[in-house]
């Protein structure tokens, strides 16, 4: 059965998806299904820039705020609930719209992973209980391939060893499916995630910060991700304001640049800069349309 037409929207940190999105779900009658790893907890508002009150009230955005903020939450997890929210969009005659930076979110749904079942309770108590090099012990016992995994990464080594060294596997790619990628320049990247971070402080970044770590402590969930992190210092005073906001700088930018090197890989995806190029990708969106003959 032919897919649902869905409309994909990618790029760096801080390169207009939002805005975007917004636009076209007003222009097109679309829905948008969010795909950032952060903007599905609750209570990291600030820091992860969702999208506004007005943005939300003015058009329906799905999977954003669905888990506690120190709630583990997986791919596998994603991918289930990001295809029935396009499925539910879809069967109302309206256009899905997948907007986000999270690569693997997004390739979950691009490329239809699938995930194996992972092994028994008992087992993953034990693994999570061993250091990095207890667990390159056991991989390189079963003779486990590691070339392309990081193998300072335990929670990878975890899943490498559970799964017998078989991963999520690319099975085919998506029909139905445009995909749009912004960029930006050198200077418009710097220019936009400084204003992104001083809007940020603004808004009371600091205060949802102290909020979220008087309640949760430094838990791992949260204080992993850019926006969070970088207060780890000054909660223990030992940075000053200026330094959290130079740090969140220098990060913002330094994954931005490898959002990019990650969508790259993928010769489907029509680049364009935002939004000198907006008329630009409006028409590729009504060709889309028109060639699904959707609605």
């Amino acid at each position: 059965m032919k897919n649902i037409p869905l409309l994909v929207i990618v790029g760096e940190t801080a390169s207009g998806k939002t805005e975007l999105s917004v636009l076209l779900a007003k222009k097109f009658k679309g829905e948008i299904i969010s795909a950032d790893s952060v903007t599905i907890r609750r209570g990291l508002d600030i820091g992860s820039s969702k999208p506004t009150k007005t943005e939300r009230k003015e058009v329906s955005h799905y999977l954003i705020d669905i888990i506690e903020p120190n709630e583990k939450f997986s791919v596998s997890q994603y991918k289930n609930l990001a295809e029935e929210e396009i499925k539910h969009i879809g069967n109302n005659k309206n256009l899905p719209i997948l907007v986000g930076g999270s690569g693997l979110y997004i390739n979950s749904i691009l490329y239809n992973y699938k995930f194996r079942t992972v092994s028994n309770k008992y087992k993953r108590a034990y693994l999570e209980s061993l250091d990095n090099e207890g667990l390159l012990e056991i991989a390189i016992k079963d003779q486990l391939d590691l070339s392309d995994i990081d193998i300072k990464n335990n929670r990878r080594l975890i899943r490498h060893i559970e799964t017998g060294g078989h991963n999520s596997r690319d099975l085919l790619t998506r029909d139905s499916t445009l995909v749009i990628g912004l960029y930006n320049s050198e200077e418009q990247r710097k220019e936009r995630v400084q204003k992104r971070v001083i809007k940020m402080i603004q808004d009371g970044l600091e205060k949802e910060v102290r909020t979220l770590y008087l309640k949760y402590g430094l838990n791992p969930e949260i204080f992993k991700n850019i926006g969070y992190r970088e207060w780890v210092p000054y909660l223990e005073h030992k940075a000053s304001i200026d330094d959290v906001v130079q740090d969140i700088v220098k990060d913002t930018i330094y994954l931005s640049k490898k959002q990019k090197t990650w969508f790259k890989r993928n010769k489907g995806i029509h680049w364009f800069n935002y939004p000198s190029e907006t008329s630009k990708i409006v028409d590729l969106v009504t060709s889309f349309i028109s060639e699904e003959h959707f609605n």
